[in-house]
């Protein structure tokens, strides 16, 4: 008798154990299927802001690091002076006046007027850490004016965006002689 009685109480609760596997079956379920839509939808964000490992410019500048440090060793050694205004800013309004001043006192001022199309200036505006939003402007020896034995360039270039911005600016006041800066600067 007792036995028919713990097997009717089973097969009474039966129905009711279904219930509770069956909730928890479903909520298993659900909590795998959002995670794997998690994931898939992680895959597809980071697949769409997909940014390479390294710029090949830094490739092809680590490539030549022997000849870079004798480059900045010539601008030291002929006795360059390089003037930049975006230095000396914090911060800056999106039209950006430059002004790049040459001067030298040795002689070395007759190796600058060589080639007209000579790429003197590189300016390159970047989001720090990223190649997104890049611009890279270049300015010619036929940009610059003379100035009381001194060469000056004035331009005025205006950026899309606003934030910070990397800075980065290599004069080449003669071939084979560089002079590089850096510099975070936010631009509103």
């Amino acid at each position: 008798m007792n036995e028919k009685l713990v097997q009717t109480k089973a097969s009474e609760r039966t129905p009711e154990v279904n219930k509770v596997l069956k909730k928890i079956f479903v909520s298993i379920s659900l909590f795998f299927l959002i995670f794997f839509m998690a994931i898939v939808y992680t895959i597809y964000i980071a697949q769409k802001n997909f940014e390479p490992i390294y710029d090949n410019r830094y490739v092809e500048k680590g490539m030549n690091y022997e000849h870079r440090i004798a480059e900045f060793k010539n601008f030291k050694e002929h006795q360059w002076k390089v003037e930049v205004n975006l230095l000396n800013y914090e911060k800056i309004n999106r039209k950006i006046p430059i002004e790049i001043t040459l001067s030298n006192q040795t002689n070395f001022f007759q190796n600058f007027i060589s080639d007209e199309n000579r790429k003197v200036v590189l300016l390159k505006i970047s989001y720090p850490a990223s190649i997104r939003e890049y611009y890279e402007f270049e300015f010619l020896e036929k940009d610059f004016l003379k100035e009381n034995q001194k060469y000056t360039l004035k331009k005025e270039l205006e950026l899309p965006v606003s934030g910070f911005f990397e800075f980065q600016i290599e004069v080449r006041p003669e071939k084979g002689a560089t002079f590089y800066k850096s510099k975070k600067i936010y631009v509103e």
